[in-house]
């Protein structure tokens, strides 16, 4: 198994490597998430984002080189407001694995790429979000160590 940074000669890879997670969204929430197609998680928005130097985009391989997942992490500084104190953090934007390479350890080593990048940066926090409706996402956080510290309600009528 591999991890690696990803460069914009990725981005259609990650583009295909996005699809099943976009699919998972769109079937949950069809009123908020399109269908993968060309133009979801395009490779020019990826290229994009990664010319931003606080993004980092990881690309996960096994051991015979087929890419099979990947993160999506941001380095963010929230500043100092009157009832808050300023912090750093890794936000993990997306991790997403093939389903034929789940639980394989290949979410666990994109994850501890995060947690290495943080620790370079002299950073202690890593945040994300997920939907609710994804068990599995949960499960693996938690499993990771991370804690609920913020839920957030919507009314969407």
């Amino acid at each position: 198994m591999e991890v690696r940074r990803a460069t914009p000669a990725d981005a259609e890879l990650i583009q295909e490597l996005n699809r099943d997670v976009q699919q998972l969204h769109a079937d949950a929430y069809p009123h908020l998430f399109k269908q993968p197609g060309p133009d979801t998680c395009s490779p020019a928005s990826i290229v994009a984002l990664m010319a931003d130097p606080e993004v980092y985009y990881y690309v996960a391989s096994t051991a015979g080189g087929e890419p099979v997942g990947y993160a999506y992490a941001q380095v963010v500084h929230r500043a100092e407001m009157p009832l808050r104190y300023a912090w750093d953090m890794v936000y993990i934007h997306q991790i997403a694995v093939k389903p034929a390479h789940r639980r394989q350890g290949y979410a666990r080593r994109l994850f501890a790429e995060v947690r290495r990048l943080a620790r370079e940066r002299g950073i202690s926090r890593i945040e994300l979000d997920f939907w609710s409706f994804n068990a599995g996402a949960r499960a693996f956080y938690a499993s990771e160590g991370m804690t609920v510290c913020m839920e957030r309600m919507v009314l969407d009528s």
